[in-house]
């Protein structure tokens, strides 16, 4: 799977921070110039490559996009290199690659597809010429996820269980099931919002992870064993 994307940092200026594996950043004064890039337009404004509201977008290995779409979350609509629409899987319902709400999506590496499907929590698998597999209850209702090594993920949700309480990341065994969370040293306790436990994760490597909090300037490195590895902080006048 490939993944394209840019972390502008408005032009910060880095430094050690006596915080073991932490950066703090500071705004420069210096102005910065970001450049926009079109790489593809997908979609069309009706017809069977329409698409209303994207939830997750993907391009796969052979170069194809893919995305789910909250105007028809039972389906998964495939695109170009280009942006022509190519064909759709998947329909409503809870049976054998049917999806209440198809959300996330990661390519397999022999060339197959998994879908997570936010509403039944589980995951759906197709093969290479995206017939289904199998489909996977799981432990934990993602609010994000990152695919690590060995068929291995990493989930952003939040848990009530004693060994998960103020962990907002966990990692999620082949089979769906729960094999640790981490995210927090010490644990956090955010009772009155949801918003402050809520991290944006992507892949770091075959075991790490950048974690990315909704309410501060924060981005955060973990390794899947539960260890922080660094952090860059955004050091901001209000």
């Amino acid at each position: 799977m490939r993944m394209i994307c840019w972390l502008v940092l408005g032009g910060g200026l880095l430094f050690s921070s006596p915080a073991l594996g932490q950066t703090q950043l500071e705004m420069s004064r210096s102005p910065r110039q970001v450049t926009v890039e079109l790489i593809a337009s997908l979609g069309d404004f009706d017809g069977p490559g329409f698409i209303g509201k994207p939830s997750e977008v993907q391009q796969r290995q052979n170069g194809e996009w893919m995305l789910t779409d909250q105007y028809s979350p039972g389906e998964i609509k495939f695109f170009t290199r280009e942006g022509d629409w190519i064909r759709t899987i998947g329909r409503q319902g809870e049976g054998p690659g049917e999806f209440r709400y198809a959300w996330f999506l990661w390519d397999l590496p022999e060339g197959g597809l998994t879908v997570f499907d936010i509403d039944l929590n589980r995951s759906v698998t197709f093969s290479e010429s995206l017939e289904h597999v199998h489909t996977q209850r799981w432990d934990v209702q993602p609010l994000d996820i990152a695919v690590v090594g060995s068929g291995e993920t990493v989930v952003a949700s939040i848990r009530y269980n004693p060994e998960s309480i103020g962990l907002p990341l966990h990692l999620i065994n082949p089979e769906g099931g729960w094999v640790r969370s981490f995210g927090a040293d010490p644990p956090e306790r955010h009772a009155s919002s949801h918003d402050l436990m809520w991290r944006t994760v992507v892949r770091a490597g075959p075991s790490e992870v950048w974690a990315a909090h909704l309410t501060d300037y924060r981005i955060e490195r973990w390794s899947t064993s539960g260890t922080m590895v660094e952090a860059f902080e955004r050091d901001v006048e209000w």
